[in-house]
């Protein structure tokens, strides 16, 4: 186990070389090959020192989950390529699959929930 304040410098990314705060953090063993961090301000998972400040060796993992919309990918893909990653779409606000959402309010037809739909430059009306 190690804990640590939160307070790292980034290594890649939106955040490389600059100062970002986790919040409180921990890194915990739950069994001999089952290790979990958490953060107490929430943000997207997208710099490995957010977990390798607290001794994790990310480059040494077998495998490695985040909840991550994408994010990770910008501070990842120097250690997983593309074909390494498992994307797993779960309930919640942030499916990449549209059609599990329920849009209201929303004019129709629109792109990408109406794939059928045609679009056209509209007539530009000049003011003088």
């Amino acid at each position: 186990m190690q804990v640590s304040d939160g307070e790292i410098v980034g290594r890649r990314g939106t955040i490389g070389g600059r100062k970002f705060g986790l919040g409180a953090s921990a890194w915990l063993r739950l069994a001999e090959r089952i290790d979990l961090v958490i953060i107490s301000i929430r943000h997207q998972c997208f710099d490995t020192e957010m977990l390798e400040h607290l001794g994790l060796e990310v480059r040494g993992l077998r495998g490695l989950v985040v909840k991550s919309r994408g994010h990770f990918r910008a501070g990842f893909d120097d250690i997983f390529t593309d074909q390494q990653i498992l994307e797993v779409d779960g309930p919640g606000l942030a499916t990449p699959i549209l059609t599990r959402v329920a849009w209201k309010g929303i004019p129709r037809p629109i792109w990408p929930l109406d794939p059928q739909m045609r679009w056209r430059v509209p007539d530009l009306v000049v003011v003088r």
